[in-house]
């Protein structure tokens, strides 16, 4: 069987039942520009969510029912994704991301030596989460 949920922002979820995959526009109306997908844990079974790639970065709300989702991968292996988040203090560059010498970041073998690294991340000091709404897919194939 397969099913498509709608999950809004305030978690609450729009259940389609024996559905067909969204349409493209479907999920561009919802979601807005800018679609990531990805592959999540739902119920034990592996699914396909998409989300707003820049969500985060342009301020849309924190989806938690939806960060949930992502997180239940990670949490299955072992990983508590909010507990490394708490060790590393932040999802921006930290000293050891890249290998330091001096006062400077040497970049990776064959990296332009002019290249700038940003984090877009306007809140680098909040776990990382799914921010707007979210499609997840579960039963297809």
């Amino acid at each position: 069987m397969s099913r498509v949920h709608w999950i809004n922002v305030d978690s609450t979820v729009r259940i389609e039942e024996n559905a067909e995959s969204p349409t493209f526009n479907a999920m561009k109306d919802f979601l807005g520009d800018n679609a990531e997908h990805v592959t999540v844990l739902y119920e034990g079974k592996r699914a396909s969510m998409f989300v707003h790639e820049m969500g985060r970065v342009i301020g849309l709300p924190r989806n938690r029912l939806a960060t949930e989702i992502y997180f239940a991968a990670s949490r299955a292996r072992g990983i508590d994704p909010v507990a490394e988040f708490v060790k590393k203090g932040t999802t921006g560059m930290k000293p050891g991301d890249i290998t330091m010498s001096g006062s400077a970041f040497e970049l990776p073998e064959g990296w332009p030596a002019d290249t700038k690294i940003t984090n877009l991340d306007p809140t680098p000091n909040e776990p990382p989460g799914i921010h707007g709404p979210a499609i997840l897919l579960e039963g297809f194939e």
